[in-house]
């Protein structure tokens, strides 16, 4: 059977290896990818339309996050 694939995007943070390795724990045999963006809404868009499975983003002072509808935020 083909392997699992989890596309993530991401802006710049320092957290990011050690996500990646948690998440190769967590799910092994999974296939990652990792897209990153200096735009967190470019990335959240790129979720709403299936082109990514997940995206860490922050919000930054004076930049709101516009959340598309159908988005789950944790």
């Amino acid at each position: 059977p083909p392997s699992a694939r989890l596309r993530i995007g991401s802006t710049a943070n320092r957290a990011i290896p050690l996500w990646l390795r948690r998440l190769r724990t967590s799910l092994p045999g999974t296939e990652t990818s990792l897209h990153m963006d200096v735009s967190a809404n470019a990335l959240l868009r790129l979720v709403a339309a299936g082109e990514l499975d997940v995206a860490f983003v922050h919000e930054v002072e004076g930049c709101p996050l516009r959340v598309p509808e159908g988005l789950d935020v944790r």
